[in-house]
């Protein structure tokens, strides 16, 4: 069997919802937890599933973890699992290795010893939860390094100008990645582009920069 393109490490709810959001875009996933239970639980519904000790070097290695490129700590319940786990993927140079925390102390260690990134599903649930009462223009965005990429309602005061007449950078500090029309996103503008109600921009800058420019009039 070739290697799964995810490697989803602890079934609970975080990693379940993952494995099966990744299963249902057309990827292929393998499924590992100590549980039995949670094991047989998910047999079904992903490519493959196994019972092991993720903190175990040596039962990683016999399954070939190296050869699948990302994979995802979801453990929960011990976070000196999730350490240990983390340090033995990145021993057996697993080359990306996303992990779940519940704290920024935990997101920190998880670093130390080799995570490529950490999720912390909590704040950055409150944050977008934030964001979107104080900024509803902003639609949704991701991290880009010091920045974020969002996907943002047209502000107003771009309303009736040509996209060959907005310089983004200078006027808001951000960059226009690109405008979405009728569910399609056009990289570039066409000649003559005029920016209308109802159309979505694709923006990459500083949040302060991006929220700045949803407020302008």
């Amino acid at each position: 069997m070739k290697p799964a393109d995810y490697t989803v490490i602890g079934l609970g709810r975080f990693g379940a919802s993952v494995a099966l959001t990744l299963m249902q875009r057309g990827f292929t996933v393998l499924g590992i937890d100590s549980s039995i239970e949670l094991v047989q639980r998910y047999a079904a519904d992903l490519t493959q599933t196994v019972k092991l000790d993720s903190t175990d070097e040596l039962a990683l290695a016999e399954i070939d973890i190296q050869a699948c490129e990302t994979v995802i700590v979801a453990i929960g319940a011990s976070f000196e699992s999730s350490l240990m786990t983390t340090v033995a993927l990145r021993n057996l140079k697993v080359k990306t290795i996303l992990c779940k925390a519940l704290t920024k102390v935990h997101r920190d260690l998880l670093i130390t010893v080799g995570a490529t990134r950490v999720l912390l599903p909590e704040y950055e649930a409150g944050e977008r939860l934030a964001n979107e009462l104080a900024h509803p223009g902003i639609l949704e965005g991701i991290a880009a390094g010091e920045d974020r990429i969002c996907r943002v309602r047209i502000p107003p005061v771009l309303i009736g100008l040509r996209a060959g007449d907005v310089d983004f950078n200078v006027r808001f500090g951000v960059e226009c990645l690109g405008v979405i029309r009728d569910g399609k996103v056009h990289r570039h503008a066409p000649k003559g582009w005029v920016f209308g109600e109802g159309e979505t921009l694709l923006v990459m800058g500083p949040e302060s920069k991006i929220a700045r420019m949803m407020s302008w009039r």
